[in-house]
């Protein structure tokens, strides 16, 4: 149901979306403008091994790592819908001024000198458990494993942390990444949204 207010809001947030509420919303004038799954894996789970045909290593998250961060980020997204177009400065304030943020356990992936692919993690303390705050390969990288070896890598330090699961959000418009984390075994929990009343859309 609409919160009171006497005008309705123009943006509605829900964090547990459903055919019902969408249905709900819609006979109210409100759309789905934007969904994501929350994915979970549990860490007393067997975890995945992943064996590449490439040698890669990886480097952890240090001052003078960060525009490398960067650069992985902006070519990871720079092509999905809505995509923010941050300036470097943004998009590390946005991710390392996060009390929660782990520069420990946030990594970039190397083949021989090429940055190919970055993980950046943060972690809920009262629930226990870690969270993967974005993941991507480039472009020029993909379909070789990357990908799998970054998240597999993550499960196994997360776990040696002792924590004892790891969450991440996924856009619902991203299949291709919602399979590779079904693969490696992330069960999805919810699906959250935003709504808009259907006279913004343009």
């Amino acid at each position: 149901m609409l919160p009171n207010h006497s005008t309705p809001p123009e943006e509605i947030r829900c964090e547990n979306v459903t055919d019902e509420i969408i249905a709900s919303y819609a006979a109210q004038g409100y759309i789905l403008a934007f969904a994501e799954e929350v994915m979970r894996y549990d860490l007393s789970q067997a975890l995945p091994q992943v064996t590449l045909p490439i040698e890669v290593t990886y480097a952890l998250w240090e001052p003078e790592q960060t525009h490398d961060f960067f650069r992985m980020y902006h070519a990871s997204f720079c092509e999905r819908p809505g995509f923010p177009d941050w300036s470097e400065a943004q998009w590390i304030d946005w991710t390392a001024n996060d009390p929660s943020f782990r520069p420990d356990l946030s990594m970039l992936a190397i083949v021989q000198e090429p940055v190919v692919g970055f993980v950046t993690s943060a972690e809920d303390e009262e629930e226990q458990q870690g969270y993967l705050i974005q993941i991507g390969v480039h472009p020029q990288w993909r379909a070789q494993g990357l990908g799998a070896a970054l998240l597999a890598r993550s499960l196994h330090a997360w776990r040696e942390a002792g924590r004892e699961a790891v969450i991440l959000h996924v856009n619902s418009n991203n299949p291709g990444a919602m399979h590779l984390f079904q693969q490696l075994g992330f069960m999805s929990i919810a699906r959250r949204g935003k709504f808009i009343r259907r006279a913004m859309e343009q």
